[in-house]
């Protein structure tokens, strides 16, 4: 994620990975991120048989793995069970996943984290 990636001017996705910048319209972001909350929200109320027949390749024991694997784990909805932190951000989380990412070389320019992202979309819908 250099500052090109980061300094973009509008939405761009890249390896499954949303990029936006303050100046992307609010449209867009909050539409793909009612989207996505809605599609995780969906993906952990049932075992949904839709991502079955989209992806065929997936064996029903693997979707039940990684089901109760994320919903275990709270790695989506987070640790309320309202479901309430879903699309959440939580600082200490984000700084490690930075580190994480310098320590690889994936980040090459370093910034503050708490400027990557924000929750104003999340927090509008």
């Amino acid at each position: 994620m250099g500052k090109s990636q980061r300094d973009c001017k509008e939405t761009t996705t890249l390896s499954k990975v949303h990029f936006t910048s303050s100046k992307t319209s609010a449209s867009p972001s909050s539409k793909f991120i009612r989207a996505s909350l809605r599609g995780w929200r969906e993906y952990l109320s049932i075992a949904n048989l839709a991502i079955a027949k989209l992806n065929p390749a997936l064996s029903p024991q693997w979707m039940q793995f990684t089901y109760v694997a994320l919903r275990g784990g709270h790695f989506v909805d987070g640790e309320n069970p309202s479901g309430a932190q879903l699309g959440q951000m939580e600082p200490a989380r984000w700084t490690t996943l930075y580190k994480q990412l310098v320590d690889l070389k994936v980040i090459e320019t370093e910034f503050d984290p708490a400027t990557a992202y924000t929750l104003q979309f999340v927090h509008a819908n």
